[in-house]
């Protein structure tokens, strides 16, 4: 499938339901496997009503535009979201705040798999690096978590900018640092996750506010980038 710069592909049943309940006005074209068109219900209506095209084919063509097998029967070329900064984004939301900032994570299933949790967990948004878009698998890892997070692009400097305005910086770290279960969230926190396998740049690390130890039996040397992810957001989530 061609795309323009403005644009992106996402696929997989569920990331392409979010996108019809989230923001259907974007959606350029839609290709769907037959077999599933059932599961779409009333979303191939809002496609009709705005002109924007579907296209029936058989697996193997669905196959060959998407360049995958897991797409799971339907695929969709999507106007980009418009491109938000940090403070812009999050700096004037109201109640507790909570964002994921990824400084470093790149795997395309870990950043979908990070994205389905902050979602399901309730955190507002998610910091991405400078220049980067979410991989059409990063979306149908999240299912459907990406498109319903605040999604902004960032440097490291912009996220210090936050902490200016009352963020709290919290870092995971396997060495050291205070335990998670004696730790209680602050009202505005960001959770910064550092690259697979080298974790956080340590100067950056040095600037976060607490560095958070997720207890273990010490059998191996931490979690996933992922699964870490996901301890710490649902413990994010309860009320102070």
């Amino acid at each position: 499938m061609k795309k323009q710069k403005s644009e992106e592909i996402i696929y997989g049943l569920n990331a392409c339901l979010a996108v019809f309940a989230k923001r259907p006005s974007s959606i350029i074209r839609c290709y769907l496997d037959k077999n599933i068109k059932q599961k779409l219900g009333d979303s191939l209506k809002v496609l009709a009503k705005q002109k924007s095209a579907y296209h029936l084919v058989e697996k193997d063509e669905l196959d060959k535009i998407t360049n995958t097998t897991h797409h799971e029967g339907i695929s969709l070329l999507v106007n980009k979201r418009p491109i938000t900064r940090p403070v812009q984004a999050f700096s004037k939301l109201k109640g507790k705040v909570l964002v994921v900032a990824l400084c470093g994570v790149q795997n395309p299933h870990n950043i979908g798999a990070i994205a389905r949790s902050a979602a399901h967990f309730g955190a507002n948004g998610i910091i991405l690096p400078e220049n980067f878009d979410p991989p059409a698998s990063s979306y149908r890892v999240a299912e459907g978590g990406l498109e319903n997070l605040i999604i902004a692009n960032g440097t490291d400097e912009e996220i210090l900018e936050l902490k200016k305005l009352g963020f709290k910086l919290i870092a995971p770290s396997p060495h050291t640092g205070t335990s998670l279960d004696k730790f209680n969230f602050p009202s505005k926190s960001i959770l910064i996750l550092g690259a697979e396998g080298v974790g956080l740049d340590k100067k950056f690390e040095k600037k976060c506010d607490i560095l958070l130890n997720i207890p273990g039996s010490g059998t191996v040397e931490s979690l996933n980038v992922s699964a870490a992810a996901a301890v710490l957001l649902f413990v994010a989530r309860k009320p102070n």
